[in-house]
Formats: C-alpha cells, structure tokens, sequence
C-alpha cells in the first residue's frame, strides 16, 4: 500500500465557472499512518484545519503554530499570551470554553501576515522581530524571522518588500 495516494483529474477547455463548479466538488482526504485525519474541500481544509497535522499539511510555506496561554475573554475576543511574553488578541472562540491558564496553540499562515510601520496605528496584533532569511520566489519573498518571544515564523510578502537579513521588522497579523 502507497504512503500516499492522489488521484489528478485533468481537463482541457474549462471556463472559470466549471472550474470552481469542479473545485467545489472536490473532497481531499489528509491521512497520517493509515488513519483519516480529515475529509473535506481544498478550502475547507485549509480554512479550518481540524488539528495541526492538517494545518501543516495544506498550504505554501506551511502554518507557523506557536504554544499560546488563554488569559481571558475581553467582550468578543480571547486575549492569549505567547509563552514568551507579547498578547494576541482572537475574535469569534467565546463557543470554545477557553480554561485561564491553559496552554493552547494557535496557526496563523505566512500569507496572512504583514510588515507593518513602527510608526503609524495598526489595529491587529504586532510582533516586533528580526529577519533570518528571506528568499525570492519571483512574485513573492518568503521571509523567515525569530520574534521577541522567540517564536520562528514564517510570511509572504511581495517581491519587492525591502527586507535584508539582521533588519528589525513589525509584523501585523489578525486572527478573523
């Protein structure tokens, strides 16, 4: 038996109505050991993975899953810490009867992150960090940076996003 197994449909002279109409039938199925980890759509999966296997699994650079403290909820938002120390604020997980003082993890996907400035309002979460490595993909950089916290993290920005290796960044990101 295959460790893997896909199954690729191609064909020719689809318009994009079909396509999405093919896309939205589709149903991948994410196995790890034998033992089905999850069923659904391309986007489902990657909108809603149900644990970090999955999460990893779908998408391009995978998702950065760091461990998280649930301090409390603030009206409609959950505030967690990072182990290391900054806050991040979640909306829409008041149905999830968060425990204070529990370790939890959170995902977020390189390409929903941002470089944000140092100096003007940005209203979601900020991380200060350093840059790594940033490579150039052609229409895109992924940039790899060590946070304050010391979280290894991994975004997508366009390719003409001005970071060298050493430079300090702020990087903004929401979890909505």
């Amino acid at each position: 038996m295959n460790k893997y197994e896909t199954v690729i449909i191609l064909s020719k002279n689809l318009n994009e109505k079909e396509i999405d109409e093919v896309n939205n039938k589709l149903v991948d199925v994410i196995k790890q050991d034998g033992k089905i980890e999850q069923m659904g759509s391309p986007l489902e999966l990657y909108c809603s993975p149900i644990n970090a296997f999955v999460a990893k699994f779908i998408g391009s650079s995978e998702m950065n899953i760091f461990p998280v403290i649930f301090k409390e909820y603030v009206g409609k938002l959950a505030k967690f810490q990072i182990v290391e120390g900054s806050e991040v604020l979640v909306q829409d997980v008041n149905d999830l009867n968060l425990i204070p003082s529990t370790q939890y993890y959170l995902g977020i996907r390189p390409e929903h992150m941002e470089i944000i400035s140092t100096s003007s309002p940005y209203f979601g979460n900020k991380l200060d960090a350093t840059v790594q490595l940033s490579e150039n993909l052609g229409g895109e950089e992924v940039i790899h940076i060590i946070t304050q916290d010391n979280l290894q993290l991994t975004f997508k920005a366009r390719q003409d996003t001005p970071v060298l290796m050493g430079n300090s960044i702020r990087i903004g990101f929401s979890f909505d």
